[in-house]
C-alpha cells in the first residue's frame, strides 16, 4: 500500500516552528542578556575583581590606574599618572576601558586630556593607556561610581557609552551623563549587570565616558576625595520578569466569531427584503 503524498504547503508553518527550534538550540552557550542602569535595590555585590580609575585624594595626590582585586602576583598596579603635589584646577580626559575575551586582555585609556597642578606624569601623559593581561577573571556587573567628598569639588561625566559584544536588555536606558558634588559624600551609581552566574570576562566590550575632575577648597588629606572609576564587580542580580503578553485570539474563536458576523448580516439582509419590514407589529396593522 502506498502511502500518501506530503502536502508540502501544509506542512510549511510546522516545518518552520521545527528549524526555529534547532536554531535555538544551536545557539552559542554564551549567549546572554545584559542589563543597563539596573537600579541600586537589585543588585548585591559580593567584591570587585577590576577596576579602572581617575581619582584626587592624599592631600592633593593624583592617580589614573587600572588594577586587578585581590592584586595576584604578576598583575601590579598600571599607573597612567603619577603623584600631583597640591593638585589645583580641573582634568578632563576621554575615559575608556575596554576588554578582549579571547586574551582576557584589559586597556585603560585617558586621551584628549587636559590637566591642572603640579602634575607628575609617570606615562603617556594626557594621552596615556595601560593594559593588564589578566585571564580567568570572573564578575557579572559594571558599576559606574563617582564620587566628591570636598566642598566645591565636582565629578561630571559626558556622552557615557557601552559596546558590548552581547545582547543588550530593552528594560532599561544607559545613563549618558551624571555627576557628584557639594560638600559631604555625594556619589553617582549605575550598574550593568548580567544574572547571577553570568561573566562579563566571557565577552568583548568597551565602556567609557568624557570625565572632568574640579577640585575646590582644600583637597581632602585622607581618603578617595575625588573619583571617576568603572569596576567590574561580581554579585548576585535577577533581572525582573517579562512582560505579560496580550492575549491573542484563538483561531476557532475567530472562526465563530466570523460565522456570527455572517449570520447577522444575512439576517438584516432577509428583513429588509420582507415588505413589512420583518416587524411583527407591521403585519398586525394590516388585519
Amino acid at each position: 500500500m502506498r502511502s500518501p503524498k506530503m502536502n508540502w504547503l501544509a506542512a510549511a508553518p510546522a516545518l518552520a516552528l521545527g528549524a526555529m527550534l534547532l536554531a535555538g538550540a544551536a545557539a552559542p552557550a554564551g549567549a546572554a542578556t545584559i542589563y543597563l542602569d539596573v537600579p541600586d535595590a537589585e543588585v548585591t555585590p559580593t567584591g570587585s575583581v577590576i577596576t579602572a580609575r581617575d581619582r584626587l585624594s592624599r592631600a592633593g595626590s593624583a592617580d589614573q590606574m587600572l588594577f586587578v582585586q585581590p592584586n595576584p602576583a604578576g598583575f601590579p598596579n598600571r599607573d597612567i599618572v603619577g603623584f600631583a603635589n597640591g593638585f589645583t584646577g580641573s582634568s578632563a580626559y576621554d575615559f575608556s576601558l575596554t576588554h578582549t575575551a579571547a586574551t582576557g586582555r584589559y586597556e585603560f585609556g585617558l586621551r584628549n586630556g587636559t590637566v591642572g597642578g603640579n602634575v607628575s606624569f609617570r606615562s603617556g601623559g594626557a594621552n596615556g593607556s595601560v593594559t593588564h593581561v589578566a585571564p580567568g577573571l570572573s564578575y557579572n556587573m559594571l558599576h559606574v561610581f563617582a564620587v566628591a567628598t570636598t566642598a566645591g569639588s565636582s565629578v561630571n561625566f559626558t556622552g557615557l557609552f557601552f559596546t558590548p559584544g552581547i545582547g543588550l536588555s530593552t528594560s532599561g536606558v544607559l545613563e549618558t551623563s551624571g555627576s557628584a558634588s557639594a560638600a559631604g559624600t555625594t556619589t553617582y551609581d549605575q550598574w550593568l549587570a548580567l544574572p547571577t552566574g553570568g561573566n562579563l570576562a566571557s565577552f568583548d566590550w568597551t565602556i567609557g565616558a568624557r570625565v572632568t575632575l574640579t577640585a575646590g577648597g582644600t583637597n581632602p588629606s585622607s581618603g578617595e576625595g575625588i573619583k571617576f572609576e568603572i569596576t567590574g564587580k561580581a554579585g548576585t542580580f535577577s533581572p525582573p520578569p517579562p512582560p505579560q503578553p496580550i492575549p491573542v485570539p484563538e483561531p476557532a474563536t475567530l472562526a465563530l466569531f466570523g460565522v456570527g458576523l455572517a449570520a447577522l448580516a444575512t439576517l438584516r439582509r432577509r428583513r429588509r427584503l420582507r415588505p413589512d419590514g420583518g416587524h411583527p407589529l407591521s403585519a398586525s396593522l394590516r388585519r
